[in-house]
């Protein structure tokens, strides 16, 4: 699949994707630390330079995704992660600060190969989806529209990711 490069981000380091939420653990003492994961931010709907994918998950509350026009069936937004990694947890928060452009029809699924994905968080009436877990082998994170349930437009404030590696 080819990106337009606009829509392209790879972040140098997932403590800067992933705010201060992840810390590479040695397994030992000689053990190199755990290569920097990037992160490849992705929308099936165009957005403006000033509300690019990647502003979801910059750790800026003040920047965001916007898409420039309405979110149907079959419309995604997509994280692809450079290697699959262990994760405890994950938050998505949309919508402004007024409570516009949230969704509240939608889900949020995950993968451990980049292809085949399964819900792992519903978005509340708040327009925030939480999910919770053990140890969740993640490769790429997905948000979906509920079937016929479509949007004005998608305001993602921010994707939180934590990590348990």
């Amino acid at each position: 699949m080819c990106i337009p490069f606009p829509l392209r981000r790879v972040v140098p380091h997932v403590a800067l994707a992933f705010g201060l939420l992840f810390t590479p653990r040695p397994i030992s003492a000689h053990a190199a630390p755990a290569a920097p994961v990037e992160a490849l931010l992705y929308s099936t709907m165009p957005s403006t330079a000033a509300h690019r994918p990647e502003m979801a998950m910059d750790g800026d509350p003040a920047t965001y995704f916007r898409s420039a026009y309405g979110m149907d069936d079959g419309d995604e937004f997509r994280v692809i992660l450079s290697r699959p990694m262990a994760v405890r947890g994950l938050a998505v928060v949309t919508g402004d600060a007024d409570g516009n452009d949230l969704l509240t029809d939608g889900v949020v699924e995950t993968s451990s190969d980049g292809v085949t994905f399964s819900p792992a968080a519903s978005f509340n009436s708040l327009g925030v989806a939480e999910g919770k877990w053990r140890r969740r082998r993640v490769a790429a994170l997905r948000i979906r529209l509920t079937p016929r349930h479509g949007i004005p437009a998608l305001l993602v404030r921010e994707i939180t990711v934590n990590a348990s590696e």
